[in-house]
């Protein structure tokens, strides 16, 4: 729903951040020697995809609502034809 704009990790230059964890999850996550960092990134991607997603259903509301209502009235083209 990015529009295919993700890239790929390798090729992608990093910046430097500070985070505060809460003290429990940081010891347990370096006891268990998780990457902290590729953690932070894949919720930081997580959450993004979601709030674009979140971002184009809002923004196409009304187009969807439009679609369903048409498909409510006049069923979809191949109705006869299915085999589910």
């Amino acid at each position: 729903m990015d529009g295919g704009t993700s890239k790929s990790p390798a090729k992608t230059s990093k910046g430097r951040v500070n985070l505060s964890v809460r003290e429990d999850l940081l010891q347990e996550a370096r006891r268990l020697k998780l990457n902290l960092s590729q953690l932070a990134e894949q919720a930081i991607e997580a959450a993004l995809s979601k709030l674009r997603a979140d971002r184009w259903a809002a923004e196409n509301r009304e187009a969807i609502e439009g679609y369903n209502a048409h498909i409510r009235k006049y069923g979809v083209w191949n109705a006869g034809r299915r085999r589910f």
